[in-house]
């Protein structure tokens, strides 16, 4: 079974928490750890057993509270080479950095994330699918429109987190 809590959304910073019975995962962290853990307390969850974080882009508004998260929890930072080489300076080091390509499946526990491409002005965006036991949670942020990549990835989904942006 996959919970998620969307802990933050827009410009003040984004985070979805994704749990399975294996532990859980971050997608993007645009929020400082303190914030983090108020919300997901207001939710009924905790920061324990965060497995990994995932970056969907860049921008300051998901990744502000980045560089924190992972060097308090030590976990594993996944994200495109893109991203990475346009990571705000404010991010800091991050100790354990995992680099692929859009287009590819990571596994994290009992979780599959796979990643997309999606039209964003960033350096290489993409969003993300969470599979586990057979349940599908779609994700698209800042999404500038859905593409035909962007559909056919998210059909199927049992649970779909949409965001998008301003695209004249």
């Amino acid at each position: 079974m996959i919970r998620f809590s969307l802990l933050g959304s827009g410009s003040g910073g984004n985070a979805l928490l994704v749990s399975t019975a294996c532990g859980k995962i971050l997608i993007d962290s645009g929020l400082s750890f303190r914030q983090l853990r108020l919300r997901a307390a207001q939710v009924g969850t905790t920061l324990d057993d965060i497995k990994a974080v995932f970056v969907t882009h860049e921008h300051s508004d998901h990744v502000n509270g980045l560089g924190g998260l992972a060097r308090k929890l030590g976990i594993p930072v996944f994200m495109t080479p893109g991203t990475h080489d346009n990571l705000p300076s404010s991010v800091g080091n991050l100790p354990r950095v995992e680099l692929f390509e859009a287009g590819e499946d990571m596994t994290v526990g009992d979780m599959v994330v796979s990643s997309f491409s999606v039209s964003h002005d960033a350096a290489d965006p993409v969003s993300y699918v969470v599979q586990c036991d057979g349940v599908r949670l779609g994700l698209a942020a800042d999404m500038g429109h859905a593409s035909q990549l962007v559909v056919s990835r998210l059909m199927g989904a049992h649970a779909l987190v949409l965001e998008s942006n301003y695209c004249p």
